[in-house]
């Protein structure tokens, strides 16, 4: 490709079948899906006039005070439905060149807005996937993976709210499928990960470095084990998710099926940096960098900085004007890539590098610096940790001031013996609460904290019925062999039971099966089981821990990673799953 030529045009996906608003219902439950539908028709499908149509006290509660979880649940299934709009209207189509990059920046693109939906670890997605030149509509398991420190002093100043994730999504059932890894952008204010967004979005250097930073040994981990299932990862996002997204391409290339960053800054490291996990020439070098595309929307602002790699593929998505948004915060925010009069145009890196050289230095590192070192850091290290302790302590800040009011003007109108008793009195419980959380304190510091389940993937949460893993079953096969090596599992190395049950009325079906399981020429015979969704997604991540480590390793590593698997799945298990053999 060449800078001028057109890459992708002439396609029009409707993520729902009407752009127009819909109207309220006054149910709470169902307006919820109503509202997202509207908020996700303006990202999707062009500018409305009538924005104003969807401001209410509950949205600018949502966005600016407190998460309301229905509303992100409505926003799932709101994603689902656009989902299934664009599979009906691809699986029997017909595209030229263009039109099928369209469709794949589009999917990206709705990938890269789906984490501001807070995924849910017990729902699962249907996605559009292109294998072996068919449409096919793959359903996903969601796992969280949290890019915040959860210890060390960093976690200091990180509260619950301010945890950050990316959503690795894995097929499951379609082993032809390929997985996905979806980094988040910059959310709203009353958004999962606001404050640390925002951090590291405005300390210099790259946007995102120190999240990657931090989370990079538990992206390397989930990548690796696809991997070593034969398949590479699809990795996109947008703004901040997308500068994320291109730190794992130049550090993990060569496991990557492709690169999606749309309306993401480029590169700058500040004076002496290094990023020391760039192995992007390296990738070039062995034929292994995968295609990356850099998406910025014409009057994007974001995208205007930063330095992008040669090879990455720089497309400007010019909308028809009609579509476009009015200021620079929507053209930053929309997506245009479903409209058939949209035009995606290749740019040139180097020529991008060039022009902005000058720019990059007055925006990246000194405008950010002073906002960042003048501003955000004094607000986030020592007012906000300030104003969170005083909510979440009312009754301990209220005893310290009227302690302290007290000391100064009631003590020294007292007899000595009365107040000596009275100091003492309101000194002993201050003095306990305060030195339990310097204790706390340290245990964070030096990693004695556990980690907790974040509050925004809580299997309390509410669900959407027809999404949840644990409502819905399915029917899978599975070889002799592998069924053996998840009871194997599962019954000999996680409970310490035998490999066969009991020979009596209750376990007699499973004994027969294991039985005869445990005759290796039956190996590559299968059977059918039919059980809940998340049931079958966990027989299978069972088999590949075992096939990971194999028997034959260390009772202690391997039994670790078996019970974190299955309390995985037992964490957002509403009542005892049914397993059948059909």
């Amino acid at each position: 490709m060449k800078k001028g030529d057109i890459f992708a045009t002439g396609l029009n996906l409707n993520f729902f079948d009407s752009p127009e608003f819909e109207q309220t219902l006054g149910n709470y439950e169902e307006d919820s899906v109503i509202i997202a539908r509207n908020a996700l028709r303006i990202l999707m499908m062009g500018w409305h006039e009538n924005w104003k149509d969807l401001a209410s006290k509950r949205i600018l509660k949502a966005i600016f005070v407190k998460r309301d979880h229905d509303l992100t649940r409505g926003m799932r299934l709101a994603f689902q439905q656009g989902f299934d709009s664009i599979f009906e209207q691809l699986k029997d189509s017909e595209l030229n060149e263009q039109q099928l990059n369209q469709a794949q920046l589009f999917i990206s693109n709705c990938l890269s807005l789906l984490p501001f939906s807070d995924p849910n670890p017990y729902e699962s997605f249907m996605i559009p996937q292109l294998i072996d030149g068919q449409w096919r509509k793959v359903e996903y398991k969601v796992t969280p993976i949290e890019l915040t420190p959860t210890k060390g002093f960093s976690k200091l100043f990180i509260d619950e709210y301010d945890r950050v994730f990316a959503y690795g999504l894995t097929p499951l059932i379609d082993n032809e499928a390929e997985p996905h890894l979806i980094f988040m952008g910059t959310t709203y204010p009353a958004g999962q990960g606001f404050s640390a967004q925002v951090d590291t979005d405005l300390e210099p250097g790259t946007p995102g470095n120190f999240l990657y930073q931090h989370g990079r040994k538990k992206i390397i981990t989930w990548i690796t084990q696809q991997y070593q299932q034969g398949k590479k990862t699809h990795v996109c996002g947008t703004s901040l998710g997308g500068s994320l997204s291109l730190f794992l391409g130049t550090e993990l290339g060569s496991m990557l099926s492709r690169v999606d960053a749309v309306n993401s800054p480029g590169e700058y490291e500040p004076w002496f940096y290094n990023f020391p996990y760039d192995h992007w020439e390296q990738f070039v070098e062995e034929g292994v960098a995968p295609p990356t595309y850099v998406q910025n929307n014409s009057d994007d602002p974001v995208s205007k900085h930063g330095k992008w790699k040669k090879n990455w593929h720089i497309l400007l998505v010019n909308p028809p004007a009609s579509k476009k948004g009015p200021n620079l915060l929507t053209e930053h925010a929309l997506m245009y890539t479903g409209f058939a009069e949209t035009q995606v145009v290749v740019g040139d890196a180097e020529e991008d590098n060039e022009e902005r050289r000058s720019r990059d230095f007055w925006s990246y590192t000194l405008l950010r610096g002073l906002s960042y070192y003048l501003g955000y850091l004094p607000y986030r290290v020592f007012i906000l940790p300030a104003i969170r302790f005083v909510l979440n302590n009312k009754w301990a800040t209220a005893l310290t001031v009227l302690f302290v009011l007290a000391s100064i003007f009631v003590l020294p109108m007292l007899s000595t013996a009365v107040a000596a008793v009275m100091f003492t009195a309101a000194l002993i419980p201050l003095t306990i609460f305060y030195a339990l959380k310097v204790y706390d304190a340290v245990k964070i510091v030096v990693g004695w904290n556990d980690v907790t389940t974040p509050a925004c993937h809580s299997p309390n949460l509410p669900r959407n019925e027809e999404m949840d893993l644990y409502a819905n079953q399915v029917t899978t096969s599975f070889t002799y062999k592998e069924i053996r090596e998840y009871y194997k599992a599962k019954r000999c190395t996680l409970k310490g039971k035998e490999f066969l049950p009991e020979d009596n009325r209750k376990n007699h079906e499973k004994r027969e099966m294991l039985s005869y399981s445990a005759d290796e020429s039956h190996d590559k015979e299968q059977r059918e089981v039919r059980a809940s969704k998340a049931k079958i997604f966990s027989m299978k991540q069972t088999i590949q821990i075992m096939g990971r480590f194999g028997l034959h390793a260390p009772t202690t590593v391997l039994k670790t990673a078996l019970q974190e698997e299955y309390n995985a799945y037992k964490l957002g298990k509403p009542e005892k799953s049914r397993l059948s053999m059909v």
